[in-house]
Order: structure tokens, then sequence, then C-alpha cells
């Protein structure tokens, strides 16, 4: 809300995104990995030393221009061998690009 009066009509969210001001699975989880002292990795929260191979692949990424997002529907090569799998499983072809998605987290699923 705006200082001194009601905050414009006209910069209101649609009321089908009232949901994504409540909490989130992490305001439940966050607090459980605290207290029984598990590794939160779902948010960056590790706290050790990444493997050598592990920084070293990271170079060699930035180095060869590695440095973009995938499409949001998930990696070509993945989808491409998920669609060759559910291809013979369903027993008919699936197309990677326009019937198969894929997400790195939960919440963008």
């Amino acid at each position: 809300m705006a200082a001194g009066g009601p905050a414009n009509p006209a910069h209101k969210l649609a009321s089908r995104l009232d949901s994504f001001d409540g909490p989130t699975v992490w305001h439940e989880f966050t607090p459980l990995a605290k207290e029984f002292g598990a590794v939160n990795l779902g948010q960056g929260f590790p706290d050790w030393q990444a493997p050598v191979f592990l920084k070293e692949a990271g170079k060699r990424a930035i180095e060869e221009d590695h440095n973009q997002y995938t499409r949001s529907a998930g990696h070509p090569s993945l989808v491409q061998e998920l669609s060759k799998w559910y291809s013979r499983v369903l027993d008919r072809e699936i197309d990677a690009m326009s019937e198969v998605g894929g997400s790195a987290r939960c919440c963008a699923a």
C-alpha cells in the first residue's frame, strides 16, 4: 500500500495470484533442516568446499562459453532422450520439443 492512501487499483494483481504471497515449501523445510542438522541443498546452503573436479568443470564451462540458461521446458538433449524412452513405452512417437518438458526444481514444474 502506498503511503497516504490505498494502492493504485490499476496496479492490483490478478486475484489468481493471491496465493503466491503465502508460505512456500521452504518456510517449512528450512527450519526443519536446521533443527535436525540436515543438509539443505534445495536453497544452496551447503557449508563445505566444492570438490576440485567440480570447480574445474565450472571453469571449463565458463571458458567454453557455456553460460546461458537452457530453454525453460528442459535441455534439448534431455527431452530428446525422454521422448525416445516414452515413445517406446507408450508405443507411439513422442515429439521432444512439443510433448516433453523438464524442470530443474519442483517450483518450476
